[in-house]
């Protein structure tokens, strides 16, 4: 009677061990996946700022107009108060933009088309 009751009090503690082990194991677990999905989470922010970044800079005037120098050598941004002219001739339509038979189109179109700035005097 005292043997079974000593394995039975053995038998006990070892399966109280071994629930408080699984305990800690899977403690240590849980903070491992959290600490993975941190860092993840971070890496994410991190490469979000990163292309907002670029985003900003890609999309900021002085690197297209950078870019458009780069690209079109004989590209000039037109001064202020300076005459800037568009060939609207028949060779410089497209086939989109034709004027259609219309009377009123016949009318303005007959009128020349030129482009004036006047420079204010302050």
């Amino acid at each position: 009677m005292r043997l079974l009751k000593t394995l039975l009090i053995i038998a006990l503690v070892t399966f109280t061990a071994l629930i408080y082990v699984y305990q800690q194991t899977q403690i240590f677990y849980l903070a491992y996946r959290n600490d993975k999905k941190q860092a993840l989470l971070q890496e994410t922010i991190d490469k979000n700022n990163i292309l907002r970044y670029n985003e900003k800079v890609l999309s900021s005037l002085p690197y297209i107009e950078k870019k458009l120098l780069a690209s079109y050598s004989d590209f000039e941004i037109p001064q202020e108060q300076r005459l800037v002219r568009l060939d609207l001739t028949t060779q410089g339509r497209s086939e989109f933009s034709r004027p259609r038979n219309n009377i009123l189109v016949r009318f303005f179109n007959s009128i020349t088309r030129q482009a004036e700035a006047k420079p204010i005097n302050r």
